[in-house]
C-alpha cells in the first residue's frame, strides 16, 4: 500500500495493528507465546514495503514462524484499537 499526504503512515499503523490479534489469538496470548520462546516479533512499513518479523532461538524456529503466518494471515485488527488509531492519526 503506497501511502501519500494524509494517508501517509497509514501502512505503518495498520502493520503494527497485527500483532494486536488474530482470529485465534488475542494480543495477550501472543505476547505471552512470543515471551515464553524468549522471542521477539515485530511488524511495520513505509511506503515502499510491509515487516513482519520475528527472531527466536532455534529451537523455537516452528512456533515462531506459526506465529508470524498467523498475524500475517489472520489478523483480527481490534475495533478498540482501530478506533483508538484513528483518533490518534486525526490529532496529527
Amino acid at each position: 500500500m503506497r501511502t501519500t499526504g494524509k494517508s501517509a503512515g497509514l501502512s505503518d499503523m495498520l502493520a503494527g495493528l497485527l500483532t494486536e490479534g488474530t482470529e485465534s489469538r488475542t494480543s495477550r496470548q501472543i505476547a505471552d507465546e512470543t515471551a515464553r520462546m524468549g522471542a521477539t516479533l515485530t511488524a511495520g512499513a513505509s511506503s515502499d514495503y510491509t515487516t513482519i518479523a520475528g527472531s527466536a532461538l532455534a529451537r523455537f524456529n516452528e512456533a515462531i514462524l506459526e506465529l508470524i503466518a498467523d498475524v500475517t494471515m489472520h489478523p483480527s485488527f481490534p475495533n478498540m484499537k482501530l478506533s483508538w488509531c484513528g483518533k490518534t492519526a486525526r490529532k496529527v
